[in-house]
């Protein structure tokens, strides 16, 4: 395992990531949409950064580490001490 755990299942999972994520925007091109009702009982659509999030629960790949993960990636880079 690397020091990214969370972006290596991410990866190991990218196909059904992709596969799922295109069945939605195949959806929304056919005026479906996923939608949630607000406090007040109105429908809200999903956009697709909230299918993300839901694609990423689904897989149970942790946003907050996968974005701790993306930080430390770019500070390897720049030559930031970790």
């Amino acid at each position: 395992m690397s020091e990214y755990p969370e972006h290596d299942k991410l990866m190991r999972f990218r196909k059904e990531a992709d596969a799922i994520g295109g069945f939605l925007e195949l959806l929304e091109s056919k005026g479906i949409v996923l939608a949630t009702r607000d406090d007040f009982g109105d429908l809200r659509g999903l956009g697709a950064g909230r299918w993300a999030a839901l694609i990423g629960e689904y897989l149970e790949v942790d946003p907050e580490k996968l974005e701790m993960e993306k930080r430390a990636m770019i500070d390897k880079l720049r030559g930031v001490p970790l």
